[in-house]
């Protein structure tokens, strides 16, 4: 048996939505952390079979690397799907692998992502399942995944997730359609170049470690990212409930706030000095309201266990 374990992607916005003369196609900023965490295990067996949460697309990523050798499939923890953590991307890609391994077939990971479906748009859950990290996906140019390049994430930055309890509609059709609605093309331009912009601040301050610098900076970025979309999810960020959990965050001084693609997570950088204590207030002000979690970012990629 092979089980794969992968951590959560939080994506903080694309440069553009796809179509814009003179830029490379979506691109965008985004971490691995490491919870909530998905674990996938696959063992040969005399028939497909598959159990555990959303065990029908590990079952189909499994099949399209498996072939015709069937695999008991199992996914032993997921996190809820449609909620703004790439669960996705990392179930299909977990899948894969698991079968791969099993299997002894070598698999390099842009080629098992196209195998099963993944990075059409942005390819940070897709590489950032293999390598953890903070990822800048530098956009598409053709059919091939984006160019991604990593940086580390600092060990005493963590982030505090608060999950809204609002329904969850932006996958499938409204998806779609988000990114096929005519734009203005010289607005979109223009507002291309400006994430780009503040996509190199944030990169800057990280590197250098400017705790205060760079959640600005990924605030301003998120927010602009979300103007991109404001038209089809009625606002910069998805729900009223989402754009009150970052107006509580950053009433009270903390920077690097914001939603986490389509939502409605919201992430809040927060230093680890202070983050239990950033965990708890949040907890206690949103009660019966949201859920609140505290991770660390993703050092490493998947994890690979084997028996």
């Amino acid at each position: 048996m092979t089980t794969i374990s992968t951590g959560s992607r939080l994506h903080f916005g694309l440069f553009n939505a796809g179509g814009v003369e003179g830029h490379p196609s979506f691109g965008g900023l985004g971490l691995m952390i490491h919870e909530p965490r998905l674990r996938v295990s696959v063992h040969r067996s005399g028939s497909w079979n598959g159990s555990g949460p959303q065990w029908e697309r590990a079952v189909e990523a499994a099949r399209k690397v498996a072939a015709e050798q069937p695999l008991e499939v199992v996914v032993e923890t997921c996190p809820s799907l449609h909620s703004g953590l790439g669960v996705g991307t990392q179930i299909a890609m977990a899948a894969g692998r698991a079968a791969a391994e099993e299997l002894g077939i070598t698999l390099e990971n842009k080629r098992l992502a196209c195998i099963v479906g993944r990075g059409l748009r942005s390819g940070i859950g897709v590489c950032g399942f293999q390598t953890g990290g903070f990822i800048v996906d530098h956009g598409h140019r053709g059919s091939e995944l984006s160019p991604t390049e990593r940086i580390d994430w600092p060990e005493d930055w963590q982030i505090v997730l608060v999950r809204p309890h609002v329904a969850t509609s932006w996958h499938g059709n409204a998806e779609l359609r988000a990114f096929t609605r005519q734009r203005d093309h010289k607005g979109a331009f223009q507002t291309g170049s400006e994430l780009r912009r503040h996509a190199g601040e944030v990169a800057s301050a990280l590197h250098a470690r400017d705790f205060e610098h760079f959640g600005e900076e990924l605030f301003r970025f998120n927010r602009l990212a979300g103007e991109l979309f404001a038209e089809d999810q009625g606002g910069i960020y998805s729900s009223e409930a989402v754009e009150g959990i970052v107006d509580w965050f950053r009433s009270r001084g903390l920077r690097g706030v914001g939603q986490s693609s389509w939502g409605p997570t919201v992430f809040a950088v927060v230093d680890r000095k202070y983050a239990v204590g950033w965990r708890e207030s949040a907890a206690k002000q949103f009660l019966g309201k949201a859920d609140v979690a505290l991770t660390p970012g993703a050092k490493s990629g998947f994890r690979i266990e084997s028996s």
